[in-house]
């Protein structure tokens, strides 16, 4: 079954909100003001593990994950659904503040739900050699460990190798999963060239990269024509959104092209 992200989309705004201490740092031994803790940001955190009344081990992926970004935003992968709100810090006190998300049915399985009613009960945070901690409203803890970024891992080097779409523009303002059975993927080389299959037919062509600036195409495709319903359609929307790409960022096994004005156009996992 296919589902549009954004006509599923609602906002993370049902999550209740938690306000931030606005108390002053505590003195320390020698009577001056202690330094303020590491700031969560500028980096991608995978979940791996939960302690409180459900304690679990995850094993640490792209499938969950948490970025806060140095404007003020937050960005959330939890498994197919996704979520951005805004942060504020207050010495080790955190707020987030929820905004849109979308609602796909994820597989049988899933801690989506779970990892997203989690998230709502953050109130501070703990970051120490290369981890990171939220503290919960309940008394539990999340642990998150970091995840490559497109600053690690190179620039343009890595968008190299094979990635397997998750959604495509439909050239109507929303983000659509795959047509059921129906497969789509793209292979980038070292040698500025992205081939794959678009569902039914084969496409190749150009990659340009320029810091997190990219151009795909033209992209020309074999002319196979495919019986299943949906699929040719989904195909020529699928080559549109590449070739509207203009933008590239990537997040820990996530690939997301964007066009000038933010709106995704394909999402890909490695």
């Amino acid at each position: 079954m296919r589902r549009t992200l954004s006509g599923a989309s609602a906002l993370f705004a049902a999550l209740p909100l938690l306000a931030c201490s606005g108390d002053a740092p505590e003195p320390d031994a020698a009577g001056g003001a202690m330094d303020a803790p590491p700031s969560p940001a500028g980096q991608v955190w995978a979940w791996q593990a939960t302690t409180g009344a459900n304690p679990m081990q995850i094993d640490p992926s792209a499938a969950y994950t948490v970025e806060f970004r140095e404007d003020g935003g937050y960005f959330v992968q939890a498994d197919c659904n996704s979520a951005r709100g805004g942060y504020s810090v207050d010495g080790s006190n955190l707020e987030m503040r929820p905004g849109p998300m979308t609602l796909a049915a994820c597989p049988e399985g899933s801690h989506s739900a779970m990892y997203l009613d989690m998230l709502s009960l953050v109130t501070s945070f703990e970051r120490s050699e290369g981890l990171l901690t939220l503290k919960l409203s309940d008394g539990g803890t999340m642990d998150f460990i970091p995840l490559p970024t497109s600053a690690s891992l190179g620039g343009s080097e890595a968008l190299a190798g094979e990635w397997t779409v998750t959604g495509y523009n439909n050239g109507r303002g929303g983000v659509t999963t795959l047509v059921a059975s129906t497969e789509i993927n793209a292979v980038f080389a070292a040698d500025g060239t992205v081939a794959g299959s678009a569902g039914c037919n084969n496409f190749n062509g150009p990659v340009s990269v320029d810091g997190a600036g990219v151009s795909i195409g033209p992209l020309a495709a074999t002319m196979k024509m495919c019986a299943a319903e949906g699929v040719m359609e989904q195909e020529s929307q699928f080559l549109a959104a590449m070739q509207n790409s203009t933008r590239w960022e990537i997040r820990g096994d996530r690939l997301e092209l964007r066009n000038d004005d933010g709106a995704l156009q394909v999402s890909l996992k490695r």
